[in-house]
């Protein structure tokens, strides 16, 4: 990473005075999980503000990645969508308007994660962006014969 920070112009374009690969790093984990729910939703809302965005339809997807390092916690083994089995994976979802492709939000779960179950994760932050109606088109990955989802009335 520091020779590929050497090599961009992050510092010119930024216009910021000594910044560093370090100071990037220590800025990224100044951020607490729960901090970025709430700055992610502050983001989306001020941006659904100012391009007045319609929240009437919402896609949302899941993919899994692998890895080859050892270290990230939501590193989980399991079987990825090459059907490679014992890499460790992360499932990423994300959020975004059905209109205009813009993200509402975007979550990590561990890789041994089933589609599925992510869903139902997501579905109570659709709640929290007050979308209050919608259609869920999802792809054979998230169907289980155990999924439920809950409106409010």
């Amino acid at each position: 990473m520091p020779q590929w920070f050497e090599r961009t112009d992050l510092n010119m374009l930024l216009d910021l005075e000594g910044l560093t690969e370090s100071r990037l790093v220590d800025a990224l984990d100044y951020l607490k999980p729960q901090e970025l729910s709430r700055l992610q939703k502050e983001i989306f809302d001020s941006v659904k503000v100012r391009y007045n965005l319609s929240s009437k339809g919402i896609i949302y997807d899941v993919t899994n990645t692998y890895l080859y390092g050892k270290n990230c916690p939501f590193g989980k083994l399991g079987k990825d969508k090459e059907g490679v089995k014992g890499r460790p994976l992360i499932q990423i979802g994300l959020g975004v308007t059905k209109e205009e492709g813009v993200p509402l939000f975007h979550k990590i779960f561990d890789g041994n994660i089933h589609d599925s179950r992510t869903l139902q994760d997501v579905i109570t932050t659709f709640q929290d962006y007050n979308i209050e109606e919608g259609l869920i088109i999802f792809d054979r990955g998230i169907g289980s014969k155990t999924i439920t989802i809950i409106s409010k009335p």
